[in-house]
């Protein structure tokens, strides 16, 4: 698989488990470059436990065919590797296609196949509106969803905005990875000081009754009043807990709201309490060791 990216990884994930052998090569240093990179770092660890070979830092050359089958050569650390495989899956990500749909005659503004478009999803075009890839934003279905529904509200005369703060990231593969909001990279880039608090699966009561105790849910709120900046989850139904996160982002909530909200007991959401807990108190309820993060 060329590329260790959201749809590689998925992939790899997929193919290993039907018992294929598995490489992916991958450009960059790490794989899953939108994901909270300590949590793309342990998936990392978990793939190769499957049997998945990942090269990072591998540039591929040439894909070309050889007596039994396909041959990829790739640059890995200045020098030149091969890998034979019955079948390629390029995972190179996709972009913006605007070809042939007349946008030019109309003076529909086009950037590299993208239609660049305002918070409102117009175009340049006054009646014109574009939503999706084509946009050229973050390339999502539900991304795709919500701007459908903002340009039909700001067509029906609505005062309707996109947000883009707020963007779950699912990696459905086994297990799941899932996060929304800033990470932990970016908030070191931006130079943004963040508290964190991390609960493994392991200690989950629910996990635990469902033999799915790898990974852990890592919650990042703003250092003093607790609000939540992003939530990032590798483990059972990550794909659903980070809808917390990304609703606690969107109003404002604080770690010390989310702790003190009700969550059903045996159930994979308290995790995300636990994690809450350990900003707000310092402590957590499950779990004896606790480590507080910064």
């Amino acid at each position: 698989i060329v590329g260790g990216g959201v749809i590689g990884i998925e992939f790899a994930s997929l193919f290993a488990t039907l018992g294929a052998q598995v490489t992916v090569l991958e450009m960059l240093p790490n794989i899953l470059p939108p994901v909270e990179i300590k949590l793309a770092k342990r998936y990392q660890t978990n793939l190769r436990k499957q049997g998945i070979a990942l090269k990072t830092r591998a540039r591929v050359e040439e894909v070309a065919q050889g007596e039994n089958g396909l041959i990829v050569r790739y640059m890995h650390r200045e020098k030149t590797e091969k890998v034979e495989a019955d079948l390629v899956l390029n995972a190179t990500g996709r972009v913006p296609f605007s070809d042939d749909l007349g946008l030019d005659e109309i003076g529909v503004r086009r950037e590299r196949g993208r239609v660049p478009v305002d918070e409102r999803l117009s175009t340049n075009v006054p009646g014109i509106y574009a939503i999706g890839d084509v946009t050229g934003e973050i390339l999502l279905a539900h991304v795709a969803s919500r701007q459908g529904e903002v340009a039909a509200e700001v067509i029906a005369g609505h005062d309707s905005r996109m947000d883009y703060r707020v963007v779950p990231t699912v990696v459905f593969a086994a297990p799941e990875i899932a996060g929304v909001g800033l990470t932990s990279q970016q908030a070191r880039e931006q130079g943004i000081e963040v508290e964190e608090g991390t609960f493994p699966f392991s200690a989950s009561g629910k996990a635990l009754t469902q033999r799915e105790t790898e990974g852990q849910v890592r919650l990042l709120c703003e250092p003093g009043s607790g609000q939540v900046l992003g939530l990032h989850i590798m483990g059972p139904e990550a794909s659903n807990l980070v809808a917390e996160g990304a609703l606690a982002i969107q109003l404002g909530a604080t770690a010390k709201e989310i702790a003190g909200t009700i969550h059903a007991h045996p159930t994979l959401p308290e995790a995300v309490a636990e994690a809450a807990r350990l900003i707000a108190f310092g402590e957590a309820i499950h779990q004896k060791k606790i480590k507080r993060a910064r």
